[in-house]
């Protein structure tokens, strides 16, 4: 049975498909049904659309219950859409009685992250950027909806893990990374996926997508994550042509009110970041802008959003809810107005907290 909450989509939309449909119980949760067909797509059963499989990368669902004879066959399609094979179930008049239940969703807290996961997690990480990311999201909450995160650049998961925790309600999200970084790729792979399941918050809302991230698509990101980003990280590739080209997606996927999270600046040993968000800053088609800077972080937003973040940000660190860093931000703030020095960053005022 599904639940409530569960958006479910029936493969197969023939007996099988209609028997799914009663057993299920929950109409009002079935998305449509999905056939490999082509007669019988486009056309409605039981007042639902039979879709196409491509279709699924559009589709906003949980679960997928396969109503069909060729449950392997329909298993090796969906798992070459990156469907995680905890979102695929087989319908209940043709589940195994005798099988065992599926696992139950994990959800790691909050707190196992903090505690352990940022410390055994290896990476370029601290704990002010850790900080400031929660706060950013806490402040989100009040002008969007929760929406899916996305990261380019995960190296073994340890900001990533940190990203699934910044909605609401869990969400999806999607993390590209060729993984060619490491030497080993098969052992950071295995350690990438450890430190999901131990320490994000919803391992089984999570696509792993081992590619460059020119070889992804904003469409299929949005399709994937299943609308607009909340919030992104761009940690990919160093150079001036690759961080700019994860900026131009981050700028196509991010939803208006989201933040972008652009890591190692300023870093001259990686000065081709720096570079890539000035001369992204100059394309006509731009409308993101820096407004905070902190542990090796600029944070970015929406140029109708900056003042709206910055304001936020500044208030919370005068009533001290920002810990040591917000300190400092409010004292380099006040030693450069008694200078006379505007602190400002690609036409905007730039937070620093030094």
């Amino acid at each position: 049975m599904t639940t409530p909450t569960e958006r479910a989509v029936i493969f197969g939309s023939g007996t099988r498909g209609r028997d799914a449909f009663e057993a299920l119980g929950l109409g009002a949760a079935i998305v449509g049904f999905v056939d490999n067909d082509p007669l019988l797509q486009h056309s409605t059963v039981l007042d639902r659309p039979v879709f196409a499989p491509a279709a699924l990368a559009t589709l906003d669902f949980d679960v997928v219950y396969i109503a069909s004879s060729q449950v392997e066959l329909i298993r090796e399609q969906l798992a070459q859409q990156n469907i995680s094979p905890s979102r695929v179930r087989l319908a209940p008049h043709l589940a195994d009685p005798t099988a065992p239940p599926p696992p139950p969703v994990v959800e790691n807290p909050l707190s196992n992250y903090i505690d352990k996961g940022f410390k055994e997690i290896a990476g370029w990480l601290y704990m002010p950027a850790v900080e400031a990311t929660l706060m950013l999201a806490d402040i989100q909450r009040a002008h969007l909806a929760p929406g899916p995160v996305c990261e380019i650049g995960v190296w073994e998961g340890r900001y990533l893990s940190l990203l699934s925790f910044l909605s609401a309600t869990p969400q999806r999200v999607v993390a590209i990374d060729p993984l060619i970084h490491g030497g080993n790729r098969d052992a950071q792979l295995a350690r990438l996926k450890h430190n999901i399941a131990t320490y994000a918050r919803r391992p089984d809302l999570i696509t792993l997508l081992e590619r460059d991230s020119k070889e992804v698509s904003p469409a299929e990101i949005i399709a994937i994550a299943g609308g607009q980003v909340q919030f992104m990280s761009v940690d990919g590739d160093h150079t001036m042509e690759g961080a700019l080209h994860d900026l131009q997606i981050a700028e196509a996927v991010v939803a208006p009110g989201g933040i972008v999270a652009l890591d190692d600046i300023p870093n001259f040993s990686c000065p081709g970041v720096t570079e890539a968000v000035m001369r992204h800053s100059l394309s006509d088609a731009n409308q993101l802008a820096p407004f905070f800077l902190v542990a090796n972080k600029l944070f970015l937003a929406h140029k109708s959003h900056c003042e709206i973040y910055r304001q936020a940000v500044a208030e919370r660190a005068e009533a001290r809810q920002a810990g040591e860093w917000g300190q400092r931000m409010l004292e380099h703030r006040k030693r450069m107005k008694s200078l006379n020095v505007p602190v400002r960053f690609l036409g905007q005022e730039l937070l620093v907290a030094a």
